[in-house]
């Protein structure tokens, strides 16, 4: 059996985490700080973001869940792509970004 190890595309730095739990507003500081503990392990991070879902009429704009994250390089970015990773026991999707952020 062979590993294979993907490149970031056009030196991307940036991943997109997708299937994340859904949380409320008052659980984002959570949310990042679970995403930091996970992914400080592949390099440093520039930025996290989290898009709120500003189309539902919940004043706790509950996350789209999804996450964007900006490495300081495009190794720690190659580092998290090509790893898995679960969140309450559900497994969470890493992309590369269309761009950096």
């Amino acid at each position: 059996m062979s590993i294979v190890f993907t490149r970031s595309p056009k030196g991307i730095r940036t991943i997109v985490v997708r299937n994340l739990p859904p949380i409320d507003k008052n659980d984002i500081g959570n949310m990042l700080h679970t995403l930091l503990k996970i992914f400080e392990n592949c390099g440093n991070i520039d930025s996290m973001y989290i898009p709120r879902n500003l189309e539902t009429s919940d004043s706790n704009y509950i996350m789209k869940g999804i996450a964007i994250i900006r490495f300081s390089d495009t190794i720690s970015a190659e580092y998290a792509y090509n790893n898995t990773y679960h969140i309450n026991k559900n497994k969470i999707m890493v992309e590369y970004a269309k761009k950096d952020r």
